[in-house]
């Protein structure tokens, strides 16, 4: 056989084994080496190893972390701000409630009971409750539940100068004050007020503990916290 055909065909086969190895991934195959010298010939092979090659994504890499990072304590320091916001709020109104002073005025103040003279025996009183409904010193008792201020006497003013729901704070010295509200009406007081006389008749159980009550006398201050509901 011709020498220069064969060296051509061993070529040939050398190729046709290097791209069959590198269709299936063999990492480790022979290379075939051919030798022609003059009319001598030697073929031999030899190792190549191949190592895998590993491409990273280093931006996916980094997508991942921070959808992986999880997000935490927010909510909580949420939640344990909210009951400190909401101290600072209730404690600035009630702050503004107990400094306010709408009018200040000089009254004379005295006790009665719902069974005074000229009452009606049921206790009812003249102004109906901010929701419509009577209130009864019998039934019901000598304080009335403010929505604003709590629980607050009951007082009969004049009904000229203070509408129904007036809250009042009734103070002098040596005395502890008493915050009330306006819920009776007396001609006794109505007819001082046409005088130039402010009167306030604060409401007890019976005219026995008005006597005991020790809130009797001129020269009471009256501050004014609210007009009307």
């Amino acid at each position: 056989m011709n020498i220069y055909l064969l060296e051509h065909l061993l070529r040939w086969i050398g190729m046709l084994f290097v791209s069959f190895i590198s269709i299936f991934n063999v990492g480790t195959y022979e290379e075939y080496v051919l030798s022609v010298d003059n009319k001598n010939m030697s073929f031999g092979t030899s190792i190549v190893n191949h190592q895998p090659i590993v491409l990273q994504n280093s931006k996916e890499e980094e997508v991942q972390q921070e959808i992986q990072t999880p997000i935490v304590n927010e909510p909580q320091q949420i939640k344990e701000e909210k009951p400190i916001i909401k101290e600072e709020i209730t404690k600035n109104i009630t702050e503004q409630v107990e400094t306010t002073n709408l009018e200040v005025m000089t009254a004379k103040v005295t006790g009665y009971g719902s069974d005074c003279q000229g009452c009606s025996g049921t206790g009812n009183l003249a102004c109906r409750t901010k929701s419509g409904s009577k209130h009864s010193l019998i039934t019901n008792g000598i304080y009335y539940n403010d929505d604003t201020y709590g629980n607050v006497r009951i007082v009969a003013a004049a009904k000229q100068k203070f509408p129904c729901g007036t809250v009042i704070e009734i103070s002098k010295a040596g005395q502890q004050s008493i915050l009330a509200i306006v819920m009776d009406r007396g001609a006794s007081m109505n007819n001082a007020y046409s005088n130039g006389i402010i009167w306030i008749d604060l409401a007890y159980a019976t005219i026995a503990d008005a006597k005991q009550g020790g809130v009797s006398g001129l020269d009471y201050q009256i501050n004014v916290k609210r007009w009307g509901w």
